[in-house]
């Protein structure tokens, strides 16, 4: 249990928590078999709220998207995403101040200069993230238009993308964890991913969001008649394409941020995973849109 609070702490809460485990715990870090659980169960989380605004049965007209979408994501963004966010803003006020993240403490006023660069960035998140959402098509898979029975397994695309979205955005803040150093002021539970083997992490982060990506594309790539192994081999490669592209891009975005602000802590870690949502969406979107990435 007090690995699964160290796990929620550390991705949704506005401060990381201070390891409440024993020493051997902390040690082994056992706290990161909750990422993938832990987004999954936010995922569904977001996924109801933009059902219960949406409505089950009719997609709502152009331009009342906002007056649908908006009150989903303003739930998300001031619970489970609070902590990414604050921590997108602190990193980018940071990048603006010389690299000094220690220096924005979390009880004191920034500054003026500071505060603005935090409000942008956080506005140009959340502004990417609704286009994002607001953007995806209100329709079944055609496998799940087939069998209503399937449509469990194979929803609808906004209430499919959260979910994954939410998974993937853990993974890539364990993703980002393999390349860098801590910090000086970096936290506790930032020195104990970045000390985990490498492998580990990748199986960690990887494999429950590629599978289920995967599960999930197969309806959407499914064109009709019987679901034959193409299919699957081609949904399978879609999400192993997702996979490549987000550890790339993480990577790219992990190793610019640590230079930039000396090290790894909490906010880049958790910068990183913001991207990872954004980037996945937009190649959600691509797939959806085309057919396949490739």
């Amino acid at each position: 249990m007090r690995s699964l609070l160290t796990a929620m702490q550390f991705l949704y809460g506005l401060r990381a928590g201070q390891g409440g485990e024993s020493p051997q715990e902390r040690e082994s870090a056992r706290w990161v078999a909750w990422f993938a659980p832990l987004g999954l169960a936010v995922g569904v989380m977001l996924a109801l709220l933009i059902l219960l605004a949406w409505g089950p049965i009719q997609p709502p007209l152009q331009r009342e998207l906002w007056l649908v979408v908006v009150p989903a994501l303003m739930i998300y963004w001031l619970g489970p995403a609070s902590g990414r966010y604050v921590g997108w803003a602190r990193t980018w006020a940071s990048i603006r101040l010389g690299g000094r993240l220690n220096d924005l403490d979390h009880d004191a006023y920034p500054g003026i200069e500071a505060t603005g660069i935090m409000v942008l960035a956080v506005a140009t998140a959340a502004l990417a993230q609704y286009v994002a959402f607001a953007n995806l098509p209100y329709s079944w898979p055609l496998l799940a238009q087939n069998t209503p029975s399937l449509r469990l397994l194979f929803p609808r695309a906004n209430y499919g993308a959260p979910v994954l979205m939410a998974m993937w955005g853990n993974a890539c803040v364990l993703l980002a964890a393999c390349l860098g150093r801590p910090a000086g002021h970096a936290e506790p539970e930032v020195r104990q991913l970045l000390a985990m083997p490498t492998l580990s992490k990748l199986l960690w982060a990887e494999v429950a969001p590629l599978a289920l990506t995967a599960l999930f594309l197969v309806g959407w790539l499914h064109r009709g008649g019987t679901l034959g192994a193409s299919t699957i081999v081609l949904a399978a490669f879609d999400a192993l394409a997702i996979a490549v592209i987000l550890f790339g891009v993480t990577m790219l975005f992990a190793w610019l941020l640590a230079r930039r602000v000396q090290g790894h802590c909490r906010a880049t870690l958790l910068s990183a995973g913001l991207i990872g949502e954004l980037v996945f969406l937009l190649l959600f979107y691509a797939i959806i849109k085309t057919g396949s990435l490739l």
